[in-house]
């Protein structure tokens, strides 16, 4: 197989994505406002990056992936807005997982440069890059790849505003598997020696008989919300009883001229 980074996307050796029965998933984009009337007027092209960066996720997903907007945050599974970027990171995104390692809730904050911190980020495709990121990691992309020209690489890499081959070989693997896939359990069943990865256990999968392919969306991790699809609404409403992660997604290390502004 092509090369993944699912390694870095695993929680506790489970993969964590949208289980199927979710799409389309429900998107809130935030209005756009800020003190500054230029940024204002702005406003539009961001949103916009916002409606590519959803429309080429879902487009090399194969059809795994499928968004539609929503006008209410209420009724949203995944909430957009906008913030002053601040000297740690660009973007910021928070999500939530339910005990089966199924996504159903994320929280995406996407910063604008005020021109006086990271001054360069006024660059649009900058901010291009920061929303192709953060939507990567508000799908399952939680972790981060050691590749500089993949777009879930850390630090941010200024003038990559796509995405490579790892990351469309790491999100469309991350579909085919089912959710909370657990590789150790299945690299114990085809007998690989100790040490493999989740490169491995897929491989084996490949090379393997009719048993070895990976699961479909009928696997039993999936049945019981496709039953039951209300489940993503009631976790969404009862976030307090659910574990919460985040992660500041875009560390920068501030540059000499910044000491001054410490």
């Amino acid at each position: 197989m092509t090369q993944t980074y699912l390694d870095q996307c695993l929680k506790d050796d489970l993969t964590v994505r949208w289980p199927d029965s979710a799409m389309p998933i429900k998107v809130y984009v935030a209005p756009f406002k800020w003190y500054e009337k230029s940024k204002q007027q702005e406003s539009y092209a961001y949103n916009k990056m916002v409606l590519e960066a959803l429309n080429l996720w879902s487009n090399i997903s194969n059809g795994s992936i499928k968004f539609q907007l929503v006008q209410a945050v209420s009724q949203s599974q995944i909430d957009i807005s906008w913030r002053r970027v601040d000297r740690k990171s660009l973007g910021h995104c928070e999500y939530l997982i339910s005990p089966d390692s199924a996504m159903y809730s994320c929280e995406i904050k996407i910063g604008i440069s005020d021109g006086l911190i990271h001054a360069q980020y006024n660059d649009f495709s900058e901010v291009e890059h920061t929303i192709l990121h953060e939507l990567g990691h508000a799908l399952g992309l939680i972790g981060h790849s050691k590749g500089s020209t993949d777009i879930m690489y850390v630090p941010h890499q200024y003038g990559v505003t796509g995405l490579s081959k790892r990351d469309v070989e790491t999100l469309r693997w991350l579909y085919k598997l089912p959710v909370g896939f657990n590789y150790q359990m299945a690299g114990q069943k085809y007998n690989l020696p100790p040490g493999f990865t989740i490169h491995d256990v897929i491989d084996a999968m490949l090379g393997g008989t009719s048993k070895a392919k990976p699961q479909s969306s009928s696997s039993k991790e999936e049945k019981k919300y496709r039953e039951k699809p209300e489940i993503l609404l009631e976790h969404h409403d009862i976030l307090e009883q659910m574990g919460k992660f985040h992660m500041s997604t875009q560390n920068i290390l501030k540059p000499p001229s910044d000491k001054n502004n410490a």
